[in-house]
């Protein structure tokens, strides 16, 4: 069931994008780029008025989807597939953008799927990933892209954990959906199924690397939001151990398993809503993608997402990183409930 939010995408894109006929995408850019000004503009108010952080990231999600599935199309449309005898072909989103999460800098994943063999794909084929990647590149998107048959993905999956953990949150965007169910199944029963006690493994010094390197504490003077201790991966690193072991990404399986009381869902829910919306606005202050909350943003970001003395929120400690007392506390949320439920989890 469609927001209303993204209906009024649907409505927009249906009035701007859908008269450019039988034109290649990247032939008709700045209609494309004006599309993605106003709707970007219209997500940061909201963002502004202080809609959550899941909200504002599944919203962006949402916007290139809609965006995508015209480009597609369109791309279709112009290559004249009917002249093509390169089969059926599946868009898919992978990693975050799969997940329906992306902040305004975040790196846009997907994933051409066909049929065709892997000595050379047909000019159809090459055409259409042209006309996708061009124009999210041109439009100023950094993406992450491969076009691969299913074959070629189990086999890339079950040689690198990154690119497995990726096509573990893939969905389907446009194109053949038959194809895309396929690729679902195989990867269930050819990456999953067999190879859960080696996930489990390899994602937990995965995280003890990564809290090495980035931070092995929630209170730094200059946070990493994504990748420190309690940070946004450390809550996604527990919901891709639970897919591997009870076949669900989300937290409600924890719950009912009785490693997560209803209350600390709620809190750690919370805590990662909190983070989603900080690096939001972190990565508006920066106009890049940053993960890093610098000593120099601290004070206007902490003001701007209402945590300033004004309203008496911010709890302020001595020295510096005063301004995010408050992010610590959350990332602590993350960091004692994540360790409790992946010892539970990686023990069961």
């Amino acid at each position: 069931m469609a927001t209303r939010h993204l209906e009024q995408v649907l409505a927009h894109a249906e009035s701007q994008l859908a008269g450019t006929g039988a034109r290649r995408p990247t032939e008709v850019l700045p209609l494309y780029k004006k599309f993605l000004k106003v709707e970007e503009h219209r997500l940061r108010l909201k963002h502004q008025a202080g809609h959550g952080g899941r909200e504002i990231c599944s919203h962006r999600a949402d916007l290139v989807d809609v965006l995508l599935r015209y480009v597609f199309g369109a791309a279709s449309t112009a290559t004249r597939p009917e002249e093509a005898s390169g089969g059926p072909l599946a868009l898919i989103a992978l990693g975050g953008y799969g997940r329906g999460e992306l902040n305004p800098f975040s790196d846009i994943d997907v994933m051409l799927l066909h049929r065709q063999g892997a000595k050379k794909i047909s000019p159809h084929l090459e055409e259409m990933v042209e006309q996708v990647l061009y124009l999210l590149w041109d439009s100023g998107f950094k993406v992450g892209h491969s076009t691969r048959s299913i074959k070629e993905a189990i086999a890339q999956a079950n040689r690198d954990m990154l690119t497995k953990t990726a096509m573990l949150e893939s969905r389907f965007l446009t194109g053949d959906a038959e194809l895309a169910r396929e690729f679902r199944e195989q990867f269930r029963s050819k990456c999953v199924q067999g190879h859960e006690r080696e996930y489990v493994e390899m994602r937990m010094q995965d995280q003890v690397a990564r809290h090495k390197k980035f931070g092995d504490s929630v209170y730094l003077q200059e946070p990493h939001v994504k990748s420190g201790c309690g940070g946004l991966r450390d809550y996604q690193n527990l919901l891709w151990m639970t897919y591997f072991k009870e076949g669900s990404l989300s937290t409600n399986q924890l719950v009912g398993k009785d490693w997560l009381s209803e209350t600390d869902q709620r809190r750690i829910e919370r805590a990662y809503d909190f983070l989603l919306r900080l690096r939001t606005d972190l990565h508006y202050a920066t106009r890049r993608a940053t993960d890093i909350l610098h000593l120099n943003l601290q004070e206007q970001i902490a003001q701007r997402l209402n945590y300033s003395l004004g309203n008496g929120q911010l709890r302020l400690g001595s020295g510096s990183g005063r301004a995010f007392n408050v992010s610590g506390g959350f990332m602590q949320v993350l960091d004692d409930h994540v360790r409790v439920v992946t010892e539970k989890a990686v023990s069961a």
